[in-house]
């Protein structure tokens, strides 16, 4: 595939290129002003480095701004691109044919509109945020930015700041929503930055299930994504998140997402970390009401020269919630995953019941895997636990299953499917199970191999 135009290649930090970007959009006065508040706190937020706490085993000293494209309109564009084609590739990336599910693809990735959105129940919306403006308005302005502000990091600020291809998700009350909803954002030239927001609202007592899944459609064209997702369940609702982050190697990725559960409502967020060349995502759950539960499940498989970076938080600000967290990550080569995770108790959060847990298994002496689980407790009347493990693969292991003729190669893939398999057994949804075993497999080199 040939590398395409750029759409607009103008120093997405320069003042006129925001003002220009600014002046494309086809958005109410409300959003005009928030854009201009994120593009000021982008400017006065300095870009962390290695004297952050947050950042000192991340260096993206390396990371050049103005080299990536801002999201621009596709006047003249369509003319240079043969979309057919590349509509075609991007079903190919994403097996669309072999998903399941309604299917909505970022607007900045292909002039793509909903599949199967006639089969979703009344009153339920699932569309590109800038369609919603116009339909429910207010519905944007109560949720947007509430749960992640606009300056709540440089990179969220940028992302406010031209924020584009979003996605809403809108499930009204005592609404269950049976088939799984996909929104896919594809990087499809050099250069790109994408700028993608997720925003997850569930009324009382409903239910669904949210796929987003990102992908690269060239191995070597560098990109950019600054993300920001958040979640809103309210009393009694549940909410099945997964969040699949499948760049190339040659992709930026920084994402900032947070999650709001009301009374007895629940939350099973399923991250998949497989893609990126330094890759910063900070995951926050604030169980805010009683009764509220979330599970946090990973699944990272690094290789090459990776870096990923996993930040979490369990924020307990209620009495009687529970979270659960479990991450397992396979390294290999010269990768490097960083987990730094958190349950922090809140001294009115009696009864909190809270578990988190980081693994780690190196295939090679060169990976480097750093855990840090912390505790933060201001209650006496709770049960909270952490552990971390990190190991290479155990030669005992291996030579039982050479002892049962099993090669030596195939012994070890066997206990790397095995270590992903306690995670992947934890996940409710058969349909996502096997999707996310598939992927682990592919990114492992395994799935043709008979063992």
């Amino acid at each position: 595939m040939t590398v395409m135009p750029s759409i607009n290649s103008m120093n997405m930090m320069k003042e006129d290129t925001f003002h220009k970007f600014q002046s494309q959009q086809n958005e109410p006065v409300w959003m005009q002003a928030h854009r201009q508040t994120a593009w000021e706190a982008a400017n006065e937020l300095p870009l962390p480095n290695l004297k952050d706490e947050s950042w000192r085993r991340t260096d993206i000293r390396s990371l050049k701004l103005e080299e990536f494209q801002i999201p621009g309109n596709y006047e003249g564009f369509s003319k240079l691109v043969d979309f057919r084609k590349l509509e075609k590739e991007a079903k190919e990336r994403f097996e669309l044919g072999r998903s399941h599910g309604i299917f909505l693809m970022s607007r900045d990735s292909l002039p793509h509109g909903c599949v199967g959105c006639e089969k979703l129940p009344e009153g339920v919306v699932f569309d590109y945020l800038e369609n919603v403006y116009s339909r429910r308005s207010e519905l944007l302005q109560k949720y947007y930015s509430k749960a992640v502000p606009s300056n709540d990091s440089k990179f969220a600020a940028i992302h406010y700041a031209y924020q584009s291809g979003g996605v809403v998700v809108y499930i009204p009350d005592n609404t269950q929503v049976e088939i799984p909803l996909n929104f896919y954002t594809l990087i499809t030239q050099s250069g790109q930055a994408d700028f993608t927001h997720v925003l997850i609202i569930l009324g009382r007592m409903s239910e669904a299930s949210f796929i987003r899944r990102t992908g690269s459609l060239e191995p070597e064209t560098p990109g950019l994504h600054c993300g920001v997702v958040e979640i809103f369940l309210q009393e009694g609702a549940k909410l099945r998140y997964v969040d699949i982050q499948d760049w190339n190697q040659k992709t930026w990725h920084f994402s900032t997402q947070r999650a709001y559960l009301s009374k007895d409502s629940q939350l099973e967020w399923i991250a998949v970390g497989a893609g990126g060349k330094i890759a910063k995502t900070n995951s926050n759950t604030h169980l805010k009401e009683e009764g509220s539960r979330v599970d946090m499940l990973g699944l990272i498989c690094v290789n090459g020269e990776q870096h990923l970076d996993y930040h979490t938080l369990q924020d307990h600000d209620a009495p009687n919630a529970a979270s659960d967290l479990l991450y397992n990550c396979v390294l290999d080569d010269k990768a490097r995953t960083v987990f730094r995770g958190m349950i922090r108790v809140h001294p009115n959060a009696q009864k909190t019941d809270a578990y988190q847990k980081n693994n780690n298994l190196s295939l090679n002496s060169d990976a480097r895997a750093d855990s840090i689980p912390g505790l933060e407790i201001e209650a006496n009347d709770v049960r909270c636990t952490h552990g971390s493990t990190t190991s290479e693969i155990n030669a005992e292991e291996v030579f039982y299953l050479m002892s049962r003729g099993i090669s030596r190669e195939n012994a070890e893939n066997l206990i790397v499917e095995g270590f992903f398999e306690t995670v992947l057994q934890r996940i409710s949804s058969e349909p996502i199970k096997d999707t996310l075993r598939t992927l682990i497999l592919r990114k492992l080199g395994l799935e043709e191999k008979p063992l």
